[in-house]
């Protein structure tokens, strides 16, 4: 192994909104990419689908997100009624709001943390 083991050689966060523009993708189209959907990875020859190892599936957090953001924007409907004074402060989370993080990491060799078994089992290893 190199001294590099473990030590990141890429590092790559970004953050999406539901909308997504011309400079941005949407929530719902890197959930589509990061579970390998077809049409979803044209810059991949032959994708397979991802192990997901803790969590649960991209698409299920975009459902999460959807949910919590429809659930806030029905409480902030319901308190500008309540106070209509402070009817620009409570205004509803717009489609355009960047809602999620994502992060890619790339490693020059497979660090010693995935010799672990129950770590490797996982990956299909």
């Amino acid at each position: 192994m190199s001294e590099r083991t473990g030590k990141s050689i890429f590092a790559h966060k970004q953050t999406y909104s539901r909308k997504g523009n011309s400079k941005s993708r949407s929530v719902r189209e890197v959930a589509h990419e990061a579970e390998r959907l077809d049409g979803a990875c044209p810059h991949v020859g032959n994708p397979q689908s991802p192990t997901i190892l803790e969590g649960m599936r991209p698409s299920e957090v975009v459902a999460l997100i959807e949910q919590r953001i429809a659930e806030q924007n029905k409480l902030l409907r319901q308190l500008r009624k309540e106070q209509p004074d402070r009817k620009e402060s409570l205004r509803g989370i717009r489609s355009d709001t960047h809602v999620m993080i994502g992060s890619v990491f790339s490693f020059p060799v497979r660090s010693r943390i995935w010799t672990k078994p129950s770590i490797c089992a996982g990956a299909g290893t």
